[in-house]
């Protein structure tokens, strides 16, 4: 195995297609749309917060 350093050597060619593969299928799709932001709402804030409350002792 070769370690690729940032002196100017050149990525593998196989590494070369799989990352403009990744560049391209990034800009065709979108980022998050507002389903999305509601999904990560939900579970990283609204969720916790009702776990918390669900299992806080009376």
């Amino acid at each position: 195995m070769t370690s690729v350093s940032s002196g100017g050597e050149a990525l593998a060619p196989e590494l070369e297609r799989r990352l403009k593969e990744v560049e391209e299928a990034a800009e065709r799709e979108p980022g998050f749309v507002g389903r999305d932001w509601l999904i990560l709402a939900v579970t990283g804030v609204l969720g916790p917060i009702a776990l918390l409350l669900w299992g806080w002792p009376s």
